[in-house]
């Protein structure tokens, strides 16, 4: 099972070398994936709603970052589809679930990298001006989200980059 180089899973999929079984298994790391992303994005909504109870209304920013990963995703399917379509134009669904699992994983932590990093450096200069909860939050809210979008991005490129290789057998 390839939970990291997606490449090399693409091709073993443009070969038909994966079994049944095996699809099996990356459905369901896939879905296991899915359901710690929501989890996690659960989480996510809790500390935005701690921070409409402290006085910031960030709503706002989050319904500007919900409606750019709606359209990235959308977009992004779309994209991905025409490339599959400009190769062999089969298995699409299969290819994208089985992809998804080392592309996920590598988004996971490129994602948590970028958010580790950007809250440090803004903890860093919270800190040094003493700046309040209130300003923090407002602050921390779209420099998190911006973390989170750029790892999206980043996904959507990949997977059509695996969908490529999958569909067309070109590195």
């Amino acid at each position: 099972m390839f939970l990291w180089n997606y490449k090399k899973l693409a091709l073993e999929l443009r070969e038909s070398k994966l079994s049944e079984r095996d699809k099996f298994y990356y459905c369901l790391v896939f879905t296991l994936l899915s359901l710690f992303s929501v989890y996690l994005m659960s989480y996510m909504s809790a500390i935005k709603s701690t921070a409409i109870k402290t006085g910031q209304d960030i709503f706002f920013i989050k319904i500007i970052f919900d409606a750019a990963f709606v359209f990235l995703y959308i977009a992004g399917l779309f994209w991905w589809y025409k490339t599959n379509s400009k190769g062999d134009n089969k298995n699409f669904i299969e290819r994208t679930i089985v992809l998804s699992v080392p592309l996920t994983i590598r988004v996971f932590l490129l994602v948590f990298a970028l958010s580790f990093f950007v809250s440090s450096v803004i903890t860093l200069v919270i800190l040094h001006y003493s700046l309040d909860i209130h300003t923090s939050i407002y602050i921390m809210t779209p420099a998190l989200g911006s973390a989170t979008l750029i790892g999206n991005i980043w996904y959507i490129g990949r997977m059509k980059q695996a969908i490529s290789i999958a569909s067309q057998g070109k590195i």
